[in-house]
């Protein structure tokens, strides 16, 4: 077995750009599919016919013995489910787990996982949204286009389908994308974030975090992309749905925008407790590891912001001076609130 991750999802405005370099001057529309992105922590469930059922974290293998807030446990304990869930899809879609590892891609979230949303105060569950294939010859992965079967989805087991709740479908017009199409996607995130449509179906109301866009334009391609409520942005853009990059008047500014405290939510998450390989998971946060969150906001924020930064002339060594500044002083506000 090998870890494969669960691809980044970008913004829409680097996606505008992959769809005019691919499509230059005959722009399409283009269906998406929007599913409700719920606030957790990403987990695979992965299987193929010679190394059995394995789970793992965004970044690592997972056990019972070393854990991300207790999946890998969950997935032990219903590990025969799993197992005749992924073979089912794979006879579905005619894919071999002899030569083939197929991962089931959810969210494992609910009490104790995250703060502040709807699905917090609910029992924790894993949340199935993707499934992908690696052939075992190293060829590409590629997802599925699929919403699954409904046998994932079983409210005893606490497994769900995110299709199989509310789901939202926009044409998007690439010739127009800054007119009627950016306000039906306001109006579609701000709906969720005012009230999560899967933690109001579950019986918990409250904030929802976004929505996640795909249109598969093959069998082994798509286009996917993220919106977030403002509540639970990284970077805090004038814009609720961002066509271009941000005009940027100085680096303070840009600072403004990128070093949030959701980021260095997401940064302390990812390195003190979602990643059991990591000799900081589960330590006690403290300003000796300063560095290390500067090193994560940094690298975050140039994969985020860099296409602002190219189109705003900031080139990383102007900026990484205040940014650095800026973690530094706001880890420490965290530090000596813990």
């Amino acid at each position: 077995m090998s870890h494969s991750s669960y691809s980044s999802i970008e913004q829409l405005r680097h996606l505008i750009k992959d769809v005019e370099h691919y499509y230059k001057n005959n722009l399409p529309t283009l269906r998406f599919t929007g599913t409700i992105k719920l606030h957790g922590t990403n987990a695979g469930i992965g299987y193929n016919n010679k190394d059995g059922l394995w789970c793992q974290s965004r970044s690592n293998i997972i056990t019972p013995k070393q854990d991300n807030a207790g999946c890998a446990f969950f997935v032990e304990s219903n590990k025969q489910y799993f197992i005749d869930t992924i073979k089912m899809i794979a006879t579905n879609n005619m894919i071999d787990l002899d030569i083939n590892s197929l991962i089931l891609f959810g969210e494992w979230c609910g009490t104790g996982i995250q703060k502040g949303v709807a699905i917090s105060k609910l029992p924790r569950m894993f949340v199935a949204f993707d499934v992908k294939i690696v052939p075992n010859n190293g060829d590409c992965a590629y997802y599925i286009d699929t919403t699954l079967p409904e046998i994932v989805n079983n409210d005893e087991r606490k497994i769900y389908n995110i299709y199989l709740f509310k789901t939202f479908t926009i044409d998007i017009d690439f010739n127009n994308i800054a007119g009627q199409g950016t306000d039906c996607l306001r109006e579609i995130i701000d709906e969720v974030e005012k009230c999560c449509p899967f933690g109001k179906a579950l019986g918990a109301e409250g904030v929802g975090e976004g929505v996640v866009f795909k249109h598969h334009y093959s069998p082994q391609g798509r286009y996917i992309f993220k919106l977030k409520g403002d509540e639970h942005k990284v970077s805090k853009e004038k814009v609720k749905v961002e066509v271009a990059p941000e005009v940027i008047a100085s680096i303070n500014e840009f600072c403004d925008r990128t070093v949030t405290d959701n980021r260095l939510t997401q940064a302390i998450d990812m390195i003190f407790h979602n990643n059991p390989a990591l000799p900081t998971y589960n330590v006690p946060i403290e300003m000796k590891h300063v560095q290390k969150i500067i090193t994560w906001m940094r690298d975050d924020i140039w994969k985020e912001e860099m296409d602002v930064m190219v189109a705003n002339k900031l080139e990383p060594n102007m900026v990484f001076s205040e940014l650095a500044k800026r973690t530094s002083s706001m880890f420490k506000r965290r530090v000596e609130g813990y």
